[in-house]
């Protein structure tokens, strides 16, 4: 896999955009790819742009076991939506790991405003995502 430098992550995208772009443009994301991904944006640091939600809060805000949520992370890694850099040095001395969106994932965004949402995610995983954000 090549590696990334983190000149390459865009600044300044929005969260929406991310959002817009995961759930209506990356469609060969699995649904659980797409939620794992929905936690992680809402994570998002908007001045470093880092993600660092813990196994345990992605589990929270999933429902998805810790190895469903690394299984889609590892997705999202491939597809080259994120990176991940792993083992940075947590506030209590653990170790964490930091997401970034690429630059490359949000390239190619074009999203007119007459376009509908398809999610393709079943219902309960469609109501985790809309408490996600209420």
């Amino acid at each position: 896999m090549a590696t990334v430098e983190l000149s390459e992550i865009k600044a300044g995208v929005s969260n929406f955009k991310l959002l817009s772009y995961i759930l209506d443009e990356k469609r060969d994301l699995s649904p659980k790819a797409k939620l794992v991904a929905v936690a992680l944006i809402r994570h998002r640091n908007s001045t470093t742009l880092a993600c660092f939600p813990s196994y345990d809060r992605l589990k929270e805000l999933t429902g998805y076991s810790k190895i469903s949520i690394i299984r889609a992370i590892k997705e999202l890694e491939e597809k080259q939506v994120i990176v991940v850099e792993r083992n940075h040095q947590g506030p209590r001395g653990r170790a964490v790991n930091h997401y970034l969106f690429l630059y490359d994932a949000l390239d190619a965004f074009h999203l007119s405003q007459d376009d509908r949402m398809n999610t393709d995610l079943a219902p309960e995983e469609e109501s985790m995502l809309h408490a996600l954000f209420i």
